[in-house]
């Protein structure tokens, strides 16, 4: 019974003191806070750079007709 109690407490204290899954989450969470950030750019772009790249079009026409 005893080496039983002993086994778990060591294994309390190994998966307390246990860091490298505490890294892989911050890597989790700044990727996912990055993707959040991009996307939220990309969509605030979409039309200004659509109104851009159409108003190219039309000079590059015009100048070609």
């Amino acid at each position: 019974m005893l080496k039983l109690f002993v086994w778990a407490e060591n294994a309390l204290y190994n998966l307390r003191n246990d860091l490298k899954g505490v890294t892989s989450m911050e890597y989790g969470i700044i990727a996912a806070t990055t993707v959040v950030v991009v996307g939220g750019v990309v969509a605030g772009l979409g039309s200004p750079l659509s109104t851009i790249w159409q108003h190219v079009s039309t000079a590059l026409t015009t100048a070609a007709g």
